[in-house]
């Protein structure tokens, strides 16, 4: 999904040949696994969502950075 929005959004990635999408694809998740954010083997990672307490939680929100939060929980 996120490469379908960018080839939208650019031509040069528009232009990237389909062996490179998947170089990039597979780089990517392979950065995901290492910064320890996806679990799992390379056919099927699954996303650790992590425990965030509710004071972080709370400063987030009143900070006005709900967008923030939803990428860290998933939700």
């Amino acid at each position: 999904k996120f490469w379908d929005d960018k080839q939208i959004q650019s031509d040069k990635v528009a232009n990237l040949t389909e062996a490179t999408r998947k170089r990039l694809l597979s780089t990517y998740k392979q950065y995901l696994y290492n910064a320890g954010i996806t679990e799992g083997n390379a056919g099927s990672r699954k996303i650790i969502v992590p425990i965030i307490s509710a004071d972080i939680v709370a400063w987030l929100r009143e900070h006005d950075l709900q967008p923030a939060l939803a990428a860290l929980t998933g939700e």
